[in-house]
């Protein structure tokens, strides 16, 4: 969860400018955090499910790092 990482991450200060920015300029953005509902699209065995216009159907498998990384 976006807001979650954000806070775990100590990140809070760094990313307000930018959390006001997005709710100026888009009222569902600014209900959606301030509602608390904004997720991220995690699939418990971290595959992409993508329809390409010309390969059809793929999965890329792929791997999340939390924000949590190299920070003391």
């Amino acid at each position: 969860m976006v807001r979650a990482d954000v806070a775990r991450a100590g990140l809070a200060s760094e990313i307000s400018e930018l959390v006001k920015e997005l709710s100026s300029v888009s009222p569902e953005f600014e209900a959606l955090w301030r509602d608390n509902e904004i997720l991220s699209h995690r699939d418990e065995n971290n595959l992409k499910r993508l329809l390409h216009p010309e390969l059809g159907a793929i999965e890329l498998e792929y791997s999340a790092f939390s924000a949590m990384v190299g920070r003391t």
